[in-house]
């Protein structure tokens, strides 16, 4: 026999407050035994999971009711319109909604999509790792609290900063070093939204903070850019990780009370057809 919370219908032996539709409308609704045998006459469980899995189908690209594909929820995603406040809240186009009213396959996008940023934040965090290491082995660095890197110089292999990040990245080409400070340096600007334009030459640098100065072929790094800068990806990689850890928590507990449901009824038409049997044999 079932759990007694699902001795409903032809078993009933106790009153059941659950979630039922009248006229297309939710309501919570308390039945008592005789009221759950009349609801037993009329339902076939087996049409009832047909009819969890078709809705299952039309809500997972749903938002407030609104079907749309895939391609548009990425659309969303990229463009800003669907985002999540810091604590996980999911933000449509500048409303915040509840849980319910957005379909799971959201949800899974959304996850997805904060998993590949964590991803892609901790690449840039080993790049800065690198440039952290190169400047705290530099003794012009550690005297006068700033350094500028001459890029000119780091070609010719007479700059003091350039040959330290050689010794920090092995592996790594001439060109595949340069690369990694303008990656490093436009990766930032666009992860933490500052107000600053990146550049596509290897030779040009603004670092995304007010301190850095640069002209063609110079960067200057003061004392706290680096530091600063991996404090505040950090914090964007903890914002991200609680942002996924709040959605999955309610994506596993949405899933849960459907598999719930599915056991359930599962359950119950095991029940009561091997009940029917019995009385058949």
């Amino acid at each position: 026999m079932a759990d007694p919370y699902w001795q409903f219908g032809a078993f009933a032996n106790a009153s059941v407050t659950t979630t039922v539709f009248e006229e297309g409308e939710r309501k919570t609704e308390t039945l008592d035994a005789d009221e759950l045998k009349v609801v037993d006459e009329n339902i076939d469980p087996w049409s009832i999971l047909a009819s969890l899995g078709e809705t299952s189908d039309a809500v997972r690209y749903q938002i407030k009711g609104v079907e749309y594909t895939s391609s548009e929820i990425e659309t969303f995603i990229n463009d800003g319109d669907l985002s999540l406040t810091s604590a996980g809240s999911i933000v449509f186009k500048g409303e915040t909604l509840e849980y319910a009213e957005v379909g799971y396959e959201v949800h899974t996008l959304m996850i997805e999509k904060l998993q590949d940023d964590i991803e892609q934040i901790n690449e840039l965090l080993e790049q800065l790792n690198y440039i952290s290491a190169a400047l705290g082995e530099s003794s012009t660095f550690e005297e006068d609290g700033e350094i500028t890197y001459n890029w000119a110089n780091g070609v010719a292999g007479i700059d003091e900063f350039y040959n330290l990040l050689k010794q920090q990245t092995p592996d790594l080409s001439d060109s595949e070093r340069r690369v990694l400070l303008k990656d490093a340096n436009n990766n930032y600007i666009v992860w933490e939204d500052i107000s600053a334009s990146t550049t596509s030459s290897s030779g040009t640098y603004r670092f995304g903070t007010t301190t850095v100065n640069t002209t063609q072929y110079y960067m200057t790094f003061q004392e706290n850019d680096i530091s600063n800068a991996l404090e505040a990806l950090r914090n964007t990689v903890k914002e991200k990780t609680t942002q996924t850890e709040t959605l999955s928590t309610d994506f596993q507990a949405s899933n849960e009370q459907y598999t719930s449901v599915i056991t359930a009824m599962s359950q119950y038409a095991e029940d009561f057809y091997g009940s029917i049997k019995q009385l058949t044999d």
